[in-house]
């Protein structure tokens, strides 16, 4: 259960099994970590590198307030949905020549900026 503690991490984005599973781990086996700051050490060190960072530059007191903390930044990396409006509306659309930003089958409008 050692190897299982110290090797947890979260896989992919399912924090919220990870949490569940360490917080199990730590109830299995609650002299396997000495004091509190080497278990929140452990946590912290089982989070994705995207917010391990943020995580740890919050300085959390407790594993409670490091949880919290983790799970507000794995929401901020969430992908935004955004709905795109009906397609008449996009019948022309700005292109800027040499940087094709859309990739999609529509009206295109060359714009050449000259320079002078």
């Amino acid at each position: 259960m050692e190897d299982e503690f110290y090797g947890l991490t979260v896989n992919g984005s399912d924090l919220k099994t990870y949490i569940r599973r360490f917080q199990e781990l730590t109830i299995l086996c609650p002299n396997m970590v000495p004091n509190s700051e080497k278990l929140m050490e452990a946590f912290i060190g089982g989070l994705p590198q995207s917010i391990e960072g943020n995580v740890t530059a919050s300085k959390p007191q407790t594993l409670e307030e490091a949880i919290n903390i983790s799970q507000s930044r794995i929401e901020d990396k969430k992908p935004s949905r955004f709905i795109l409006p009906p397609t008449d509306i996009l019948e022309t659309v700005l292109y800027v020549k040499d940087a094709p930003y859309i990739n999609s089958p529509c009206t295109v409008q060359v714009l050449d900026f000259a320079t002078e």
